[in-house]
């Protein structure tokens, strides 16, 4: 029994197989995905701000012109 257990902890690892490789290579995508769309989200409200802040200081500038 000691002799099985022991040889079970010294073999080589095995190759993973195709599909354990298409498992890690689908997760490794949407995980890049999730952080693709969260650079947009973060992209998109980084243009709704300066586009804001554009507007509010072309207003103050002309009141201030005027």
């Amino acid at each position: 029994m000691n002799a099985i257990s022991i040889r079970s902890i010294f073999k080589a690892p095995k190759p993973p197989t195709p599909q354990q490789r298409a498992l890690q290579e689908l997760h490794d995508a949407e995980h890049a995905l999730l952080v693709a769309l969260s650079e947009r989200e973060h992209a998109t409200a980084t243009v709704s701000y300066n586009e804001c802040r554009v507007k509010r200081l072309k207003a103050y500038v002309t009141t201030e012109i005027a």
